[in-house]
């Protein structure tokens, strides 16, 4: 039995860290689906991700038809435009009240590329797109498909002799007049005129100034630009993003808005300024520690400045002496992507400052892919462990953990955890059962009085259980259970230079800034 340690605490605090959760609106990265009628299933595939614009090649025949296709010997009388693409839109504008997609505020763009001279192909798509008004008019209908004519675009100065529903594809090389330049919906430049590169690795330092000139330029006149003949895979579509591409070309169109679907959601930078996060997960309510906690900004849930880093001394590190105490961090869900993500955001970590470092694998006994229960129990016994189940074998026997040897040697052994005190992790090291949710069998073994010190949330395990058990009052025989973990004093430990300031009694956050804060007289030394 322990013999030095005379009272038990349990300490329960209710669960407020991730608890309440709201998705802000995701910003929209603008995709053209290039050479669309190539597609398995022509308009309706880029459709169905939402992109922003669709491009359809057309040749005029001689009866006036407008047939879709890249070249000549592709044509087909059944491909032309308006049954591969006006009447698409106009039924589905009818099905959606207007709007090319049910309840969402996203606009569409379609652009023609003629390659067929100017005239008669654009008077012909004027009278083909203007039956339908309520749909490819912005003037009528705000919502409309806009209609941009690429290819064989007629001469700024003609752009007048067409209706205003019609716009065009511009160039950065062309000076347009400010009525000109009020007809030119986007900017499109060939890649190959700039860079020659493939998409892989980076590209060359002085091709991409040249690419970020013509990006600027087209900025600099009000308009988004778009590069065709572009390489076409993730780095590209990166790289064009981050240096300022409004619109990402792509034959690839599923691959490539699934790469940036929640995109900043998998993009992360430490700002200052403090601007909506679209796409961002926030949370409404957040743990005193992490909501106060130097560099967090609480309102862009992230962190607005660098964490410094703690440099050891390592002056005991490795000393071959009696271990004295034994401190289990576990960070949850935290894997080598987290920490390399985290590593790099905030340039350095004070945990990659330790010297001794090494990996465990916890793979669950009955799974590739292990959850919180078999993770936990492989940490808590060393044994490998079926999802679901809680420090106990797969025919149902209890694996022993590291609390039930402290225990029979006579150790003292606490588990704190930020989350629900039933939750996987912190029960593998207490608890016992086949099924993790089985929440009182796994706070049964508390009354065994194994624990010295156990705090965390989640007074709905003791107070709302399926057995009915007063369980707070079997508690109480054995712990002092306090909701309020301010007067709980949980001792510091100290060891090697500098331990000699940790003497004293603070304050739950003090300690932080305390370990933080060298001691001067050790400065040189």
């Amino acid at each position: 039995m322990m013999n030095t340690i005379t009272k038990r605490s349990l300490i329960l605090a209710p669960v407020c860290l991730l608890l309440s959760f709201t998705v802000l609106a995701q910003q929209r990265v603008l995709v053209h689906s290039h050479n669309d009628y190539r597609q398995r299933v022509p308009f309706y595939q880029a459709y169905s991700q939402q992109v922003y614009s669709i491009e359809a090649d057309v040749f005029v025949t001689e009866r006036g038809d407008l047939l879709v296709g890249h070249d000549k010997e592709d044509l087909t009388p059944d491909a032309d435009l308006e049954n591969m693409y006006l009447l698409p839109l106009v039924k589905l504008f009818r099905q959606n009240e207007g709007s090319p997609w049910k309840n969402s505020d996203y606009d569409l763009q379609l652009m023609i590329d003629m390659k067929t001279p100017t005239e008669p192909t654009l008077t012909r798509i004027v009278e083909m797109v203007g039956q339908y008004p309520e749909v490819f008019d912005p003037f009528v209908n705000p919502n409309a498909v806009k209609v941009v004519i690429t290819g064989s675009v007629p001469k700024p100065e003609n752009f007048e002799k067409y209706p205003p529903f019609i716009f065009f594809d511009g160039q950065v090389a062309l000076n347009y007049t400010d009525d000109q330049l009020d007809r030119i919906a986007l900017i499109s430049e060939p890649f190959f005129k700039y860079a020659r590169w493939n998409g892989k690795g980076t590209m060359l330092h002085e091709q991409k100034e040249k690419v970020q000139e013509i990006i600027d330029k087209a900025h600099s006149m009000g308009k988004p630009i778009r590069f065709w003949a572009s390489p076409d895979g993730i780095t590209a579509w990166n790289t064009q993003y981050a240096m300022g591409v409004d619109i990402i070309n792509t034959d690839r169109v599923e691959k490539c808005t699934d790469f940036f679907r929640n995109f900043e959601e998998k993009n992360y930078r430490i700002e200052v300024e403090i601007h909506n996060a679209h796409g961002m997960v926030t949370t409404d309510r957040l743990d005193k520690t992490t909501s106060g906690f130097r560099g967090f900004n609480r309102e862009k849930i992230q962190l607005s400045e660098r964490i410094e880093i703690y440099q050891p001394t390592y002056r005991n590190d490795g000393a071959e002496k009696k271990i004295k105490n034994i401190i289990f961090l576990i960070g949850d869900g935290m894997g080598l992507a987290q920490i390399n993500a985290a590593e790099t955001v905030n340039k350095g970590l004070t945990l990659l400052s330790i010297k001794n470092i090494g990996l465990q694998k916890s793979n669950a006994k009955d799974a590739y892919t292990t959850d919180s229960a078999a993770g936990g129990s492989a940490l808590a016994t060393g044994k490998a462990t079926n999802n679901r189940y809680i420090s106990m074998t797969d025919d149902g026997k209890v694996n022993a953990s590291f609390t039930d040897y402290a225990y029979e040697k006579g150790l003292a052994c606490g588990v704190i955890t930020l989350g629900n005190l039933a939750d996987a992790t912190p029960a593998a090291f207490y608890g016992h059962a086949t099924e993790r949710d089985d929440t009182d069998q796994l706070t049964n073994y508390l009354l065994d009085g194994k624990l010295m010190l156990l705090a965390g949330g989640g007074m709905n395990v003791f107070n709302d259980r399926k057995d009915a058990k007063d369980f707070l009052s079997e508690l109480e025989k054995q712990y002092r259970v306090t909701n309020d973990h301010t007067p709980i004093m949980l001792p510091v430990f100290a060891y090697g230079p500098g331990s000699r300031n940790f003497s004293g009694v603070y304050n739950n956050t003090d300690i932080f800034y305390k370990i933080r804060t060298p001691d001067p007289l050790l400065e040189d030394q």
